[in-house]
């Protein structure tokens, strides 16, 4: 498989004509095979109709040197049932708050010849079941490195498309060098590869051109963070036979020169059964300059089998496969039986809850399985939860990925005893408490529990003298803008014995923003964002065995929390925070500041809830390192803060315990000082032989 295409600066009109049909089937398959998934049909109640809109770019990607105008084309399709007015395309909210140093405009443009018309920036109109092609321009005006650019598709009565990365994001790079134009090509020319079983290999082709210098470039393949159980190797082709020139690696490092044409083809074999779901499961071909800076890239959907539809289980056994629940009332997965249960290898996906357990004193074990949140589309609901269940009596999850649901792992005790606790191993990205708004977006204002919401990686609810409970080595990552995190680990009224703490350890937390980043008040008000990294928590009424007690939190790295506190012991007894790492710049990446209320690295206090001193008492707080920025409130807005930005490392004002050899980082607490932590917890990772997320 392969084919040979000539591309020029100019975008001529045989690239514009293979852009169509390329966009043309992609959206016409995401819409036909995919549709109540991927791209959720709108309802405007004004109305009383449904408009959507769906969209798609090509190139996914450019590079070109500041003063310079990177150029690509997309497609709006109206998938409702009235007129899209005013549609328009603009960077997101987020790449706008990112103040990335370009300049923007679009055009219409006439689908048969490829060629702008009209005037530039002009909003379009279009039908019912009909769709409008547009040329975008951005022009850096300064240096900056490969950035992910999200592109808000939107008109006057509809909500913005659903963002698909590959599909409709732009990656680009200000810089001098290699700006490689690449395109895929699957056999059935719908963006699907479609494997064999597993063991067996299928492959898709990619050709590219480089409308930049020469340069070196290097070509590689991943499947953009989410974990599958895929080997890939690549090869460049001879572009008349397509014969790989070379046996297939992971990397192929080659010249190419300005306006050359070079041909790739791509392998990939899973090991396990991989459904559709073009929205996560994709194979990215990547390409790099000397720098190590991306200046091209084009994807692919990949495949070998279905979900299937929702799943009870009322009967002890091992479970696998891949289930789906796109009714916003029904969870993917029911467990309806106490016998021991354990679903292991599996891809699950739902608008409700991934998978609940029914019944009292269930005993489950979660295991190399995969689980994406969807939107119920249903205004003011929330997405659902990984895995939500009650006096359960043993809980093992290990090694998943869990990515767009509310919550993680909600577990409610009902003050009961004897359960078994062991969450570890997870990779977990983007959990979003934010409500759904009904027309494929979110709710970002009214929310219930201001601008945290409530929602946690992991909650243990009212469960206590727990003989053996640890969340140990699970990453945590939240981008802003997408998610809303509240109390990424929260510990209420829950406790472990003298002998047999709860052991919190060694996770790393990037990442945990509020629903409109970079609004605040003081607490506690509707805007307020009192999220914490790790929270030892409870309430005024607790009595010494109902708090929060024997809690042991060491080796955690919490970074770039936007949150209350980094680290919280707010309640109860007997509870230790030693050798953990805390850091913050306060700002995000391009040094806007991030809301937070009454923000600080590691507080021990009893300010909140004023225990008495027979519940909170014995608690410490030892050898860890911080260094925590905020901006203090602005004494005429409560919305807002001012500079200059203080440290703010330290609230230890009701330590009874050991308080000793806390050490604070020196200034300045810059990017670089959150980059190095994540360099240490893969270091921990690779010494310890530790691997996050699925392992087949």
């Amino acid at each position: 498989m392969s084919f040979n295409l000539a591309i020029n600066a100019a975008f001529p009109r045989p690239f514009g004509v293979q852009f169509q049909e390329f966009v043309r089937k992609a959206l016409r398959f995401s819409m036909v095979m995919i549709g109540p998934v991927v791209f959720i049909i709108a309802s405007v109640p004004a109305l009383g109709q449904q408009i959507t809109v769906v969209s798609a770019v090509l190139p996914s990607s450019r590079s070109v040197p500041v003063g310079l105008t990177a150029s690509a084309y997309a497609t709006i399709i109206n998938t409702g049932s009235v007129t899209a007015t005013g549609c328009a395309i603009s960077p997101s909210s987020s790449a706008l708050s990112a103040t990335l140093p370009i300049d923007f405009s679009y055009q219409v443009t006439d689908p048969a010849t490829n060629q702008a018309v009209g005037t530039p920036d002009t909003p379009a109109t279009i039908g019912p079941g009909d769709s409008q092609t547009f040329e975008f321009h951005i022009t850096p005006t300064d240096n900056f490195s490969p950035t992910e650019i999200t592109l808000n598709f939107q008109c006057n009565n509809s909500d913005s498309a659903p963002v698909v990365a590959g599909l409709n994001t732009f990656l680009l790079s200000g810089a001098n060098g290699p700006d490689i134009v690449a395109l895929s090509a699957t056999n059935t020319g719908d963006g699907i590869a479609s494997l064999p079983a597993p063991g067996g290999t299928g492959a898709f082709s990619v050709s590219t051109s480089n409308l930049g210098t020469g340069g070196t470039i290097t070509a590689t393949a991943d499947t953009g963070g989410v974990p599958l159980p895929v080997t890939i190797a690549l090869c460049q082709t001879n572009p008349i036979d397509a014969t790989c020139v070379a046996a297939p690696a992971a990397s192929i490092s080659t010249p190419i020169s300005n306006a050359e044409t070079q041909t790739f083809s791509v392998f990939v074999t899973a090991s396990a059964l991989v459904p559709l779901d073009p929205n996560y499961n994709r194979v990215v071909v990547r390409f790099t300059d000397s720098n190590g800076n991306t200046v091209g890239s084009t994807s692919v959907a990949i495949q070998n089998s279905a979900y299937e539809g929702p799943l009870t289980i009322s009967e002890g056994g091992v479970y696998s496969g891949n289930w789906e629940s796109l009714d916003p009332n029904r969870p993917a997965v029911v467990i309806d039986t106490a016998a021991p249960v354990v679903i292991q290898n599996c891809f699950i996906r739902s608008k409700s809850d991934i998978i609940r357990v029914d019944v009292d004193n269930a005993n489950v074990q979660i295991q190399n399985c995969r689980g994406f949140g969807l939107d119920p589309n249903v205004s003011g609901q929330m997405r659902g939860y990984f895995l939500r269940s009650s006096k359960i009596s043993s809980l093992v999850a290990l090694h998943n990925y869990i990515q767009g649901t509310s919550f993680g792992f909600n577990n409610y005790g009902g003050m009961q005893s004897s359960a078994t606790i062991s969450i570890q191993y997870n990779e977990v990205y983007n959990l979003d408490g934010a409500p759904s708004d009904g027309m494929g977006g979110r709710t970002l204002s009214g929310l219930e529990f201001g601008q945290d919401n409530g929602n946690h990686f992991v909650i243990l609810d009212s469960m206590q003298a727990l003989p053996d409970a640890t969340i140990a080595w699970n990453q945590i990552v939240t981008d802003p803008y997408v998610a809303s995190l509240g109390d990424i680990i929260n510990i209420y009224r829950s406790s472990g014995t003298a002998s047999t703490p709860i052991q919190i350890h060694d996770n790393y937390m990037f990442g945990s923003y509020s629903a409109r980043v970079t609004e605040v008040e003081d607490c506690c008000g509707p805007n307020a964002n009192t999220s914490e990294g790790i929270a030892i928590d409870g309430s005024d009424t607790d009595t010494a065995t109902t708090t929060s007690a024997f809690v042991d939190i060491f080796d955690n790295q919490i970074v770039d929390h936007a949150g209350a506190q980094g680290l919280g012991i707010n309640v109860g007894h007997d509870n230790q925070a030693y050798g953990n790492r805390i850091t913050s710049t306060g700002t995000l990446s391009n040094g806007v500041w991030m809301a937070a209320t009454y923000s600080n690295a590691l507080t021990v206090g009893n300010f909140v809830y004023n225990q008495p001193s027979n519940v909170f008492f014995n608690n410490s707080a030892h050898d860890n390192i911080v260094g925590w920025l905020i901006e203090v409130a602005d004494p005429n807005n409560q919305y807002a803060r001012i500079g200059p930005p203080i440290r703010s490392d330290l609230h230890l004002v009701n330590c009874s315990g050991n308080c000793s050899n806390n050490i604070s980082l020196p200034d300045p607490i810059t990017d670089d000082t959150q980059k190095g932590e994540l360099s240490l917890w893969r270091l921990k990772l690779d010494s310890n032989h530790i691997i996050v997320g699925p392992t087949q």
